[in-house]
């Protein structure tokens, strides 16, 4: 199946132009992996420099970027879906996103956000909450920075999981006790 053409006015960045934001910080190793044609170890590159900075508008542009350059439309809404970037190609992604990932919670799901809404820009805040608006749990709980409570069913899993496990080792040690009093019962009989 042949790739689909993109229309040059709708093309975000060429290669080169991100190899040069990519130089400009510090990703040297992914802007030469751009201007050799390596654009999938870039694609590599860049989501190493995304996991380092989670909401770091820089990174996630320039991994859409070039999510965008390779042709897959999802993934790069997926990620500019947390940026304030609104250009054409930006708006086609988000959209093939969309259109991947029907429903809000499973849009929810697929998007890399684990940070505060605080700290992504408004034009994503505002995509967010509507994301926020479904009928699961709420998106602030989503993307806290602190650790989400857990539930009553959690709570107890992990109680009842303690207590077996504190019965398998009192069955482990009485069967110890059983094997060492037959021990010294063989002793004694052998030595009587």
């Amino acid at each position: 199946m042949p790739e689909p053409v993109i229309p040059l006015e709708a093309q975000p960045p060429s290669a080169e132009g991100l190899a040069q934001l990519a130089r400009a910080r510090g990703l040297d190793r992914a802007a030469a992996d751009l201007e050799a044609g390596r654009v999938w170890k870039a694609r590599d590159r860049f989501q190493g420099a995304f996991i380092r900075g989670r909401h770091d508008q820089a990174a996630l542009d320039m991994l859409a970027t070039v999510l965008y350059l390779m042709h897959d439309l999802p993934e790069a809404g997926r990620f500019w879906y947390l940026t304030d970037r609104d250009d054409e190609a930006a708006q086609r992604a988000r959209a093939a996103f969309e259109e991947r990932y029907r429903g809000p919670a499973e849009m929810a799901r697929r998007l890399p956000a684990r940070t505060p809404l605080d700290e992504y820009p408004e034009d994503a805040r505002v995509r967010l909450d509507r994301l926020g608006a479904a009928p699961w749990p709420p998106l602030s709980r989503w993307v806290s920075a602190e650790p989400s409570p857990l539930s009553r069913r959690d709570r107890l899993l992990i109680t009842l999981g303690l207590v077996l496990v504190a019965l398998l080792l009192v069955a482990m040690l009485l069967g110890l006790l059983q094997i060492g009093a037959w021990v010294v019962d063989s002793i004694r009989s052998i030595l009587s």
